[in-house]
């Protein structure tokens, strides 16, 4: 019973992490990324998942998410409105605006305007209004020349005003990155099994045995995640039950873990006849785990994984004399499974 208790307050204690972290956030506009190029002061360049995104500003409330959007839509063709973590900003970069300053030029020798900033081309699909150019007619007159629009080609439409405004009510304020899974697994498990003493068994224990496992999941940022497991596995004569929580780290499409949880095995067909037998036991396990992933559909990956839990298992068989006894142990067990996993 003890047991018990400290998983479900391991697992409590973890999901309480989860929670606070995924509290953690805040509104933002996500703009087109473009190598070399400059953002306004409230943008940062930041790397989510081996793509570089380009978000501005953190915001708590939609109000203020809406006023930042409606600026950045005037500049930019892909916009978008995003939840994202607010950790993300204080890793805060020091980052040009993306316009250029006003220029003094002379007109002539009693006067000088400014040259107005120029809004440049964003990325192929990108359709920017630039906007007027002061221009000398003659020695005392300087006049503006009239708004140039620049066709990217005969495919591109922009959205009106209208549009774009409904758009940010109509749009799902998800973070670009998943933060849940979920998955699916199956492979092989290999039992270490030993036998003490000098009794003949009818049948020896079996140490391979198919096993299936189900898990659920939160990344706590790029790098961490966490997930409670479920797995099954089956022996000729022994069926495990493992309940147990993992936290690994995640570099590219590599990662490990540690593992801690409760087990229970139960013997579903007995090596020898025997006066008395206990079917059923629990032990706490733990464990590391390494794993490679690989993205085959759009939130879909595919991933290989190898686990080693350590366990501890005594099981000791009597016959009708005291002095025939033997003890079959079970102390650990390695798995090697490929799986499916979902990522919302």
């Amino acid at each position: 019973m003890i047991k018990i208790v400290l998983v479900m307050l391991i697992l409590f204690t973890s999901s309480l992490m989860a929670d606070k972290k995924g509290k953690d956030s805040c509104y933002s506009v996500q703009i087109p990324y473009i190598e070399s190029s400059k953002y306004d002061d409230d943008c940062l360049v930041m790397e989510i998942r081996k793509t570089q995104r380009v978000r501005c500003g953190c915001f708590k409330k939609k109000k203020e998410l809406k006023k930042r959007y409606l600026e950045l839509k005037k500049l930019y063709d892909k916009v978008s409105p995003v939840k994202t973590f607010s950790y993300r900003f204080a890793k805060k970069q020091v980052i040009s605006k993306q316009l250029v300053k006003p220029i003094k030029v002379k007109a002539d020798e009693n006067t000088t305007q400014p040259i107005e900033p120029i809004k440049a081309k964003v990325d192929e699909n990108t359709t920017q209004l630039i906007e007027p150019i002061k221009a000398k007619v003659d020695e005392n007159t300087i006049q503006p020349i009239e708004p140039i629009k620049v066709k990217v080609d005969e495919n591109t439409t922009q959205p009106t005003e209208s549009q774009k405004d409904i758009a940010i009510y109509n749009t799902n304020l998800v973070e670009k990155n998943n933060h849940y899974f979920i998955s699916l697994s199956t492979g092989m498990t290999w039992l270490n099994v030993y036998k003490i003493g000098d009794l003949v068994l009818d049948t020896e224990p079996t140490t391979s045995a198919f096993s299936y496992a189900l898990n659920g999941g939160y990344y706590l940022n790029e790098n961490i995640f966490m997930s409670v497991d479920y797995q099954y596995s089956s022996t000729d004569n022994i069926a495990f039950h493992a309940l147990f929580s993992t936290i690994n780290y995640q570099f590219k499409n590599i990662y490990v873990g540690v593992i801690l949880g409760l087990n229970f095995m139960q013997w579903t067909n007995y090596p020898i006849d025997t006066l008395s037998q206990k079917d059923n036991g629990s032990s706490m396990i733990n464990g590391i785990q390494t794993g490679f992933e690989y993205e085959i559909f759009k939130d879909i990956k595919l991933f290989v994984l190898y686990k080693y839990i350590n366990m501890e298992y005594r099981t000791l068989i009597k016959t009708d004399t005291i002095k025939n006894m033997s003890n079959i142990e079970h102390l650990g067990e390695q798995d090697f499974t490929i799986g499916v996993k979902y990522g919302f």
